[in-house]
């Protein structure tokens, strides 16, 4: 990682100017790896010139907070577990990567950044050069064991890590990994069931999200 607030600008600079959405993607995945460090250290909060951002905590309901000024993005972080702290912390460092970005020019809702943004913290925490490398040593997690062990090593949610299996995992074995939560399907808000959320598995075991697990 290139250390300091020039880096950071040229980089927010070069994201400016993607042509696309799909275009800002890869630009913004192909550099995901740079803040894997950064993003670790145990002291999260303070000035973050390696990130472009100064960091705080604060007591609220939200994960995370990022309000982009014309020189520092200044981030809130909520108070409590670390592991969700460096989660949205890696989040809200796509948000201040994205700051001079023209939205509207590319058209990139408010939801597309935000699914962007989550697929960043998910590069910066496993990025897939490091996980490729974790499943030819373990293997693919069979159980649920095995997933914890995952998520201690990468230090992130058991959501977080199934989402990432599912992006690099490859052909995995047997195994199928579902996330799911109690909640009404977006084009059935009155049918509620337990309803995937995200998955990883054989591309054969293809699970979809929103699939009842009835």
């Amino acid at each position: 990682m290139k250390d300091g607030r020039p880096w950071i600008e040229e980089l927010r600079g070069e994201l400016a100017r993607s042509g696309s959405v799909d275009e800002l993607e890869r630009k913004l995945m192909a550099v995901a790896l740079d803040f894997y460090y950064p993003v670790r250290r145990k002291r999260m909060v303070g000035r973050r010139t390696d990130l472009g951002l100064y960091v705080f905590s604060l007591s609220m309901p939200y994960q995370g907070l990022a309000v982009l000024g014309d020189s520092e993005a200044v981030v809130a972080l909520k108070r409590g577990d670390s592991i969700r702290r460096r989660q949205a912390l890696a989040h809200e460092c796509a948000h201040g990567l994205l700051r001079d970005v023209d939205r509207a020019a590319l058209r990139l809702t408010r939801e597309h950044e935000d699914r962007l943004c989550s697929r960043f913290a998910r590069y910066v925490l496993m990025p897939k050069p490091l996980v490729k490398r974790y499943l030819s040593v373990h293997g693919f997690p069979s159980d649920l064991d095995a997933l914890k062990t995952f998520c201690g090593y990468f230090k992130v949610s058991i959501r977080a890590a199934i989402a990432a299996l599912n992006e690099h995992g490859g052909r995995a074995g047997s195994s199928v990994l579902i996330a799911a939560t109690y909640r009404s399907h977006e084009k059935r808000p009155r049918e509620y069931d337990f309803r995937v959320d995200v998955a990883a598995s054989h591309p054969d075991f293809f699970v979809p999200r929103d699939r009842r697990l009835t």
